[in-house]
């Protein structure tokens, strides 16, 4: 893995199913008897033709259906085989409230299979499985970055504890502690990877937010406060992508990709569609600034057509995170370049420009072509990436 960067696949809600189940239709990722799935080894073509090979897979739970074993057992095995057959350095996975027996009949334990499953899960290392089914939070070191999952349903078969995520105010204060103890080694950058979002997504099915992490803002408040690197979280639950800071102007950054395969709801289904995310962090930069910064693209997938290149407005194909700049200050010196050339400049042409643009979040990017349309600056995306590439037109 470079220095410089680590490549990600992030990937979550995927519910995969056994073909000829009860619930065939909850997704598109179905296995045979045989172990087999037609889009599994799709999607993986895909990744290949595309070049896209991961330093890390992300797994941000609800890896198979209703608390399907057959199912679990497939899909779990075929992210093993993924991750090896790429060389990855990790696969950091956490269990969704779909993976437990959240709602308990004749099963006397909510996370029984998980925890004894074979091969093991969510670790390889039988004491880290030990620390995360016991304290529900586990931690790994790597060679660019530290990864800790934590369980938020592992309450799930308890009371109506099925109907949200949960970080007990203990366990944040057990994590804050191990992060400020001399067991972790400070890297530039660390990930926390969970099921449900830290924080209410109310603009999602447009009502109130009842499933979001119960402890979520004091979560968030720790990571925001507790330094030792940049913080990532990566997530899933809602089948929604967006990539958004969370806290003051150092992060943390949050990352959903949306679900890779399940049927999306009608609730949404206008929206959004199956996604995932390929992202690569840029390590010196993130060092050297405190932010998380670095870059992605997002892939959209449509019966009769496969994957293709997102279209989606809040996670377009291509964009980054980590901007330094301010909407309107950078509108501002676009529109200095193009007073002073009196013609279309392209991005290239402006350096110190291009070093800030390229790492703004989708929402920002809105809100400086927002700035620029003020100033009478018109805009041209470049047809491939999607990317922000001329600007002129300035009176």
């Amino acid at each position: 893995m470079s220095s410089k960067n680590i490549k990600i696949l992030l990937v979550s809600d995927l519910h995969a199913v056994m073909k000829n189940s009860d619930f065939e239709s909850d997704s598109f990722l179905v296995f045979d008897s045989g172990g087999a799935s037609d889009f599994f080894n799709g999607f993986k073509f895909f990744l290949r033709d595309e070049g896209l090979v991961p330093d890390v897979v992300v797994c941000a739970g609800d890896i198979a259906n209703k608390g399907s074993y057959l199912a679990f057992e497939n899909i779990w095995g075929s992210l093993i085989s993924l991750k090896e057959e790429m060389g990855c350095e990790a696969l950091l996975c956490v269990p969704g409230n779909h993976d437990l027996q959240s709602r308990l009949d004749e099963e006397f334990d909510p996370k029984y299979y998980l925890q004894f499953h074979r091969p093991l899960f969510p670790s390889s290392r039988f004491e880290k499985n030990t620390h995360f089914w016991a304290w529900h939070w586990f931690h790994e070191e790597y060679n660019n970055f530290n990864a800790i999952m934590v369980n938020t349903s592992a309450y799930h078969g308890y009371k109506d504890e099925s109907q949200r995520g949960r970080i007990a105010p203990n366990i944040t204060d057990q994590i804050k502690s191990f992060i400020q103890s001399d067991e972790f080694n400070e890297k530039a950058v660390n990930f926390i990877v969970c099921h449900h979002h830290p924080r209410k997504m109310e603009h999602v099915e447009f009502g109130s937010d009842y499933e979001a992490i119960d402890g979520g803002e004091k979560f968030l408040d720790m990571l925001s406060s507790v330094g030792k690197g940049a913080w990532v979280i990566f997530h899933g639950h809602k089948h929604w992508p967006q990539i958004q800071n969370v806290g003051p102007s150092s992060g943390p950054i949050m990352i959903s990709s949306g679900s890779l395969s399940a049927s999306i709801h009608d609730e949404i289904k206008k929206e959004v569609t199956n996604t995932f995310c390929y992202i690569e962090l840029d390590v010196e930069r993130t060092e050297s600034t405190g932010v998380p910064s670095g870059f992605y693209r997002a892939y959209e997938h449509f019966l009769g057509r496969g994957w293709i290149k997102s279209k989606n407005k809040r996670m377009p194909h291509c964009g980054g995170f980590g901007s330094l700049s301010a909407p309107r200050v950078l509108a501002g010196k676009i529109k200095r370049y193009v007073e002073e050339q009196g013609n279309f400049v392209r991005i290239k042409e402006m350096p110190d420009v291009e070093d800030e643009l390229r790492f703004m979040l989708p929402v920002e990017v809105e809100k400086l072509k927002a700035e620029l349309e003020r100033f009478g600056v018109e805009t041209i995306e470049d047809k491939d990436s999607g990317f922000l590439d001329q600007f002129g037109g300035c009176a």
